[in-house]
């Protein structure tokens, strides 16, 4: 049963307002409709949609009979923005390990057209990575992803017969992939795991999280932990059991916890498109070479990462010293 802490940022919003802004996979009449019939109380009371949320009002909301259906949301993009170039961590004769920014598509897609793509930028590394892959023509040597919006780590193989050999890693969920995220809110848990399963969103291009017992979608695991808890926002170490697309994204949002920056699953405000960025970044890549030996590559956090952290961290500062 899902609980939330109202902190400042929410004080004063109407309860309804507050639940579909939070747990985006249920529509806003679902929302109202629990709350009439007293499946969402604040501090174990029965109250009224209209409701006025108070700083550290607990919100109770018992979704077993609640189905859920995705809200609509939509993307917000600052008009322009300046887009970093990626960086070659480590080349070998099997495979580039890249440092992908935010901005850069991985590949060619359908309405992106004004994106850098990784697979040109690979193809003009090393132009025999046309013949690699599965579908070499749309994504030479692409075996894994991130979203547009992401930074961190991706493996890019050289020759098919590495391509053939992360790609069974993958598929034995071998290779590990650590992420840091930092998040609005703060888990009541200092570690936790969210599990909610994923499918594609009947009402909107983007994917959406259902209960554990709801027939549509696929299992998804997101194990969390806390590394750092700010006024407002926490920083938090990801680890995934499963690669759904957007399966972080999707699982903090549902899970009350909306990555900064990201308008699709999150808050849809100017000052949040405005960051031009999901504060996400794949942070460590770990995998088996073709010796059998695990090889493990690590990524520091981008400027705009580092700059929200710090103001987190002064933040903080601040409010214990008034």
């Amino acid at each position: 049963m899902p609980s939330f802490i109202i902190d400042h940022l929410y004080e004063r919003v109407r309860l309804d307002q507050y639940v579909v802004e939070r747990l985006i996979i249920y529509s806003r009449s679902q929302i109202q409709s629990a709350i009439t019939s007293g499946k969402i109380l604040v501090n174990g009371k029965r109250v009224k949609a209209h409701y006025s949320l108070k700083f550290k009002d607990r919100v109770l909301f018992d979704e077993s009979t609640v189905e859920s259906a995705p809200a609509p949301r939509q993307t917000v993009r600052p008009e322009s923005r300046p887009v970093e170039q990626p960086r070659v961590v480590k080349e070998t004769a099997q495979y580039y390990i890249i440092e992908k920014p935010a901005g850069w598509l991985m590949h060619k897609a359908t309405g992106e057209a004004d994106a850098p793509l990784i697979s040109d930028f690979v193809l003009g590394l090393d132009s025999t990575l046309s013949i690699v892959g599965d579908k070499p023509d749309i994504r030479p040597g692409i075996v894994h992803r991130l979203d547009r919006d992401v930074s961190g780590l991706i493996v890019v193989p050289r020759t098919q017969g590495f391509y053939d050999h992360i790609k069974q890693q993958f598929i034995e969920r071998t290779v590990k992939k650590t992420y840091k995220a930092l998040v609005f809110g703060h888990p009541v848990k200092e570690e936790d795991d969210i599990r909610f399963r994923i499918a594609r969103s009947h009402r909107k291009a983007r994917m959406a999280a259902y209960p554990v017992a709801h027939p549509d979608g696929k299992t998804a695991t997101t194990h969390f932990t806390v590394l750092e808890r700010f006024q407002h926002t926490t920083l938090l170490r990801i680890r995934i059991e499963t690669g759904r697309t957007n399966q972080i994204r999707v699982h903090l949002a549902a899970y009350n916890l909306p990555i900064v920056g990201d308008t699709l699953y999150g808050k849809l405000s100017r000052s949040n498109a405005e960051l031009g960025r999901v504060m996400l970044h794949a942070d460590s890549l770990s995998f088996f070479g073709l010796d059998g030996q695990r090889v493990e590559f690590n990524s520091d956090f981008p400027m705009a990462f580092v700059a929200l952290v710090e103001k987190g961290r002064k933040n903080m500062i601040s409010a214990k010293s008034s």
